[in-house]
């Protein structure tokens, strides 16, 4: 019996599962747009008195085969900026 998964992705475990096509996709919850997008519109209020809206929406990412090494290739860059600003703060 076969059946279709689709899953979060919650840490890198699945990607041979993707490229296999053994998972048809996984959803990206896309944590660091969440915490910057959280960040920003506390520094609005602290900042400028503005009171966020009631629910901030942010789109999840979609990831398939199709797309995988699009999605990789943007948590590698990602990740080395965030070495870059973590080196700066040292």
């Amino acid at each position: 019996m076969r059946f279709l998964l689709i899953s979060y992705l919650e840490n890198y475990d699945l990607v041979p599962h993707l490229k296999s096509g053994r998972v048809l996709a996984t959803i990206d919850q896309r944590p660091e747009a969440q915490g910057r997008v959280a960040f920003e519109a506390l520094h609005r209020f602290l900042v400028d008195g503005r009171c966020p809206p009631p629910r901030i929406k942010l789109n999840p990412h979609i990831v398939m085969r199709s797309n995988l090494e699009l999605f990789l290739d943007r948590i590698a860059a990602s990740s080395r900026r965030g070495r870059s600003r973590a080196n700066l703060m040292t």
